[in-house]
C-alpha cells in the first residue's frame, strides 16, 4: 500500500514538473515573439518616417525651387531695365556733350582748314601744318619747350652715345668727336628749316601759331565740357521718365516675388508640410494598429 501511493507521489511530481518546463517554454517563446513584434512595429516606424521626411524634402524642393526661379525672373527684369536706363542714358549723354561742343569743334574745323589752305597757298612745306614742327620752331607753351629740350638732347647726345656703344674697340675720344660733331650739325639743320620757312613764312606761320593755339585751347574747353558732363549727377535734362518707372514696377515685381517666396515656404512648414504628416499616418495607420495590437497581445500573454 505505502509502495502504491509513493508510485503515485513520483508520477504527480513528474506531471508537475513537465508542466513547468511547458510553461517555461511558452514564456520563453511568447518573450522572443514579443521581441521580433517590437523591432517590427520600431522598423516600420523608422521606415515610414524616412519616406515622410524624404517626400517632404522633394516637396520641399520643389516648391523652393518655383519660387526662386520667379524670384530670379524678377531680378533679371529688374537688371535688364537698369541696363536699358544706363544706355539711354548714355546715348543721351553723348547727344549732349555734342550739342555742348557743336560750337567748339566747328571752330576747331574752321582753323584747321584755314592752316592747311594757308600753308598750301604759300607753298610751305606740308610739315608745318603739324603741331610737332610748332613745338619744335615755334614754340608757345611750356609742353613746347619740353619737347623742344627732349628732343635736343636726343640728337644731340642720345644718338652719338648709341653710335659710341656700336663702335667696336671704343675709345672716349670717339665719344669727344661724336658729341660735338651731332651738337654743330644738329644746330646747322635747325638754323637751314629754321631760315626756309619761318625766316620765309614767318607772318603766314605765326597767324597758323594762333590758329594752332586756338585749336588747343578749344580742345581743353571739349574737354572739360566733357569731364563736368560726365560728373555731374543732374538728369532732369534727360528723359529716363519712362524707363525709371519700367525700373519702379521691376522692383515691385521683384519685392512681390520675394514676398511671395517667404509667405509659400511659411505655408509649407505651418500646412503642407502637416498635411503631408496626416497622410503618410493616414496611410500607415491600419499596419501600425495591426503591429501594436500583436504586440499587445502577445505582452499579455508575457503576463
Amino acid at each position: 500500500m505505502e509502495k502504491q501511493e509513493s508510485i503515485e507521489y513520483i508520477r504527480q511530481l513528474l506531471e508537475k514538473q513537465e508542466k513547468l518546463e511547458r510553461l517555461n517554454q511558452t514564456t520563453a517563446d511568447t518573450a522572443l515573439a514579443l521581441d521580433k513584434a517590437q523591432k517590427a512595429l520600431e522598423t516600420y516606424q523608422i521606415r515610414i518616417q524616412e519616406e515622410l521626411d524624404q517626400v517632404v524634402k522633394k516637396q520641399k524642393s520643389m516648391i523652393q525651387n518655383r519660387l526662386d526661379r520667379e524670384v530670379q525672373l524678377a531680378q533679371r527684369k529688374v537688371e535688364q531695365a537698369e541696363k536699358q536706363r544706363a544706355q539711354e542714358k548714355n546715348r543721351q549723354k553723348k547727344d549732349h556733350i555734342a550739342d555742348a561742343t557743336e560750337e567748339y569743334r566747328g571752330r576747331i574745323r574752321l582753323a584747321c582748314s584755314k592752316v592747311k589752305s594757308d600753308i598750301k597757298k604759300e607753298k610751305i612745306p606740308g610739315i608745318c601744318k603739324r603741331d610737332i614742327w610748332f613745338s619744335l620752331f615755334m614754340p608757345t607753351f611750356l609742353t613746347d619747350y619740353v619737347l623742344l629740350a627732349l628732343t635736343w638732347l636726343t640728337v644731340a647726345l642720345g644718338i652719338p652715345a648709341i653710335i659710341y656703344l656700336l663702335i667696336p674697340n671704343r675709345q672716349i675720344w670717339h665719344f669727344y668727336i661724336l658729341f660735338p660733331l651731332f651738337v654743330v650739325s644738329t644746330i646747322l639743320v635747325y638754323i637751314k628749316i629754321y631760315q626756309a620757312t619761318v625766316g620765309k613764312h614767318r607772318e603766314i606761320l605765326k597767324e597758323c601759331r594762333e590758329q594752332i593755339n586756338e585749336i588747343h585751347e578749344l580742345k581743353e574747353r571739349i574737354r572739360k565740357t566733357e569731364k563736368n558732363i560726365n560728373r555731374s549727377d543732374d538728369e532732369s535734362s534727360y528723359e529716363l521718365k519712362e524707363l525709371d518707372e519700367k525700373i519702379e514696377q521691376a522692383r515691385n515685381l521683384l519685392n512681390q516675388a520675394k514676398a511671395d517666396q517667404e509667405a509659400g515656404m511659411q505655408e509649407f512648414e505651418q500646412k503642407t508640410r502637416l498635411e503631408i504628416a496626416d497622410e503618410f499616418r493616414e496611410k500607415s495607420k491600419e499596419k501600425l494598429e495591426q503591429l501594436t495590437g500583436a504586440m499587445n497581445e502577445l505582452s499579455k500573454e508575457k503576463n
